[in-house]
């Protein structure tokens, strides 16, 4: 299953290929910046615009894979830039039922995405896009055969996995989760085919990105419990014995969060009812102006017991991918979180850190500025 990533050299002409990539998927579209990873260098990228704008969420990142655009070779090209991305997140912890009871307007099955009236399409980003973590055990794993995301390399397949509550679930009640292969590519330690294969039966932390996929309504109810998905996983950590082991190192799964009841903070991007109020989040970052090197803290003040996470975004355009800025916090009595890391950007500017928080039904964001040089 490994895989060697495709070398090429990022130039300013890469803005010609962002050019034709915007008239293909649409102009009114989010616009997307790139993220660095510890992979094997290849043509990373932002990802091109999406039909949608969910504001709060970590935007996409891409790259061509093997040869293969992040749009893929047909189909619906929005939906195949989702299923394409390749960054991670501060993962928030979910539970099954709490993803597989989200809905969605039945205006959009088998629709392509350019076509969703926009009220449908805001509907559908609300909670697209949630960097999430859920556990279950694995009821079934395929080797899907070749399809438009992966420019229908026979070579390039996904693997379709059921996740369900028990080992005893119907796949009727499944969600479904997918390992895209560009992704299986930077995890060699997951195995060979027949290694993920052997991954039925199997009690697993599955992290990801949360992604609908209009194009199946068929099956709900029959092979898949929602059009909803963990798609792609970017992370898998196994139960062996009780303990979480990270399946690509072997070692002990580090930061794995526990798992709430609740789903994880939705950034508030509608207007929230008189009913449920919105949490007001309040964020400074400590010391501003910072430096590359230089430890930094992002503090916010919110309703005390509310769930926060944090993103910082640098004047690159770069989204931090430091570990400590990773975990879930819990507001303290007075209402407080921090996190603190080393600031990772030699670029001059002003960034962001952006601070979401949520407390039963009630959900908010706040951000501050971080200005370098």
């Amino acid at each position: 299953m490994q895989s060697t990533m495709t070398q090429t050299t990022r130039t300013w002409v890469g803005r010609v290929a962002v050019a034709v990539l915007l008239a293909v998927v649409g102009l009114g579209a989010r616009s997307v910046v790139a993220q660095t990873t510890g992979a094997p260098p290849s043509a990373r990228r932002p990802a091109a615009p999406h039909a949608v704008s969910p504001a709060a969420y970590p935007t996409p990142v891409e790259e061509t894979y093997q040869g293969c655009p992040p749009q893929g070779d047909g189909g619906d090209t929005a939906l195949n830039l989702l299923k394409n991305r390749i960054d991670t997140a501060a993962w928030q912890p979910a539970t099954l039922p709490s993803l597989l009871s989200l809905t969605w307007p039945r205006a959009v099955e088998k629709a392509r995405r350019s076509d969703w009236a926009p009220a449908d399409a805001a509907t559908v980003a609300r909670p697209e896009g949630r960097p999430v973590v859920a556990e279950g055990d694995i009821l079934l794993v395929r080797h899907e055969g070749p399809e438009s995301p992966n420019c229908h390399d026979a070579t390039q397949r996904d693997y379709h996995v059921w996740l369900g509550a028990s080992a005893t679930t119907s796949r009727a009640h499944a969600l479904i989760v997918e390992l895209a292969p560009r992704v299986v590519a930077l995890h060699p330690g997951w195995g060979t085919e027949a290694a993920l294969l052997g991954l039925k039966g199997r009690h697993v932390r599955i992290a990801g990105w949360l992604m609908f996929d209009q194009e199946h309504p068929e099956q709900v109810g029959r092979t898949r419990g929602s059009l909803w998905e963990i798609h792609p996983v970017m992370r898998l950590a196994v139960d062996q014995g009780g303990r979480w082991v990270d399946l690509d190192t072997g070692r002990p799964a580090a930061n794995v969060p526990p798992l709430a009841t609740t789903p994880p903070p939705t950034p508030p991007t509608v207007a929230p009812s008189s009913a449920t109020g919105a949490l007001r989040v309040a964020v400074v970052v400590q010391p501003n102006p910072t430096a590359y090197g230089t430890e930094t803290t992002v503090r916010a003040t919110t309703a005390p017991g509310a769930a926060c996470g944090v993103r910082v975004v640098y004047a690159s355009g770069t989204t931090s991918t430091s570990r400590a800025l990773r975990t879930t916090q819990t507001a303290s009595a007075a209402g407080s979180v921090a996190w603190t890391w080393r600031y990772g950007s030699h670029t001059s500017g002003q960034g962001r850190a952006t601070v979401t928080c949520a407390l039963g039904s009630r959900h908010g964001a706040g951000s501050a500025t971080v200005t370098v040089g």
